[in-house]
């Protein structure tokens, strides 16, 4: 089978966009302690399947999404990160354009965020397995804002 179009490589990672073929590997991502504690439990398998199928969508609809990140040396799995286009009515969305205090912000909605293992945080993962969002889209995007969380960051892009 071909490579999604939006599969990247960086010089440590293999980065695939999210799908329903990565359930399993979301699952294992959300039992880190870690994670869970910020994302405010554990996920079920189901929770998993849910996130992964809506990512499918996201990568169909929107043209962004999360990838799935694994280690290119040994395979191990680091993470997940990536874009996400906020809804336009969500609560959130109005959230965060109060904290950006403006409306450009609001035009495309989108937040750019990675949730590591634990124990590979220390690594600088972070930024490499979310780093791919900064190109995605026009060189005139621009950092909106940022959130520092123990598993990663989500920061707000817009132009």
């Amino acid at each position: 089978m071909p490579a999604h179009p939006g599969a990247r490589r960086t010089a440590r990672l293999r980065l695939e966009p999210v799908g329903p073929e990565h359930a399993e590997d979301l699952w294992r991502l959300h039992q880190d302690e870690a994670v869970a504690a910020w994302h405010g439990r554990q996920w079920t398998l189901q929770d998993a399947h849910r996130f992964a199928a809506a990512m499918a969508q996201a990568w169909a609809a929107d043209g962004v999404g999360k990838w799935i990140a694994h280690d290119r040396r040994t395979g191990e799995l680091v993470g997940r990160g990536g874009l996400s286009r906020l809804p336009a009515t969500a609560p959130v969305t109005g959230q965060v354009a109060v904290l950006l205090a403006g409306e450009a912000w609001l035009a495309d909605r989108l937040e750019l965020g990675w949730t590591v293992r634990s124990e590979l945080g220390v690594r600088g993962t972070p930024a490499r397995s979310a780093g791919p969002g900064w190109p995605w889209r026009s060189t005139t995007w621009a950092l909106r804002g940022w959130w520092p969380s123990p598993s990663g960051t989500t920061a707000a892009l817009g132009r």
